[in-house]
């Protein structure tokens, strides 16, 4: 029971990141548009 919910926080924490770094990557898109 212990490893699927360490297996479910590790997962959810590599979606989390996932999601971070796309939010990033589109928000330096918009400033590089903007700054053009």
């Amino acid at each position: 029971m212990l490893n699927q919910d360490l297996f479910d926080s590790l997962e959810a924490q590599k979606i989390v990141d996932t999601l971070m770094k796309g939010q990033k990557d589109y928000v330096d898109e918009r400033l590089e548009k903007e700054r053009q």
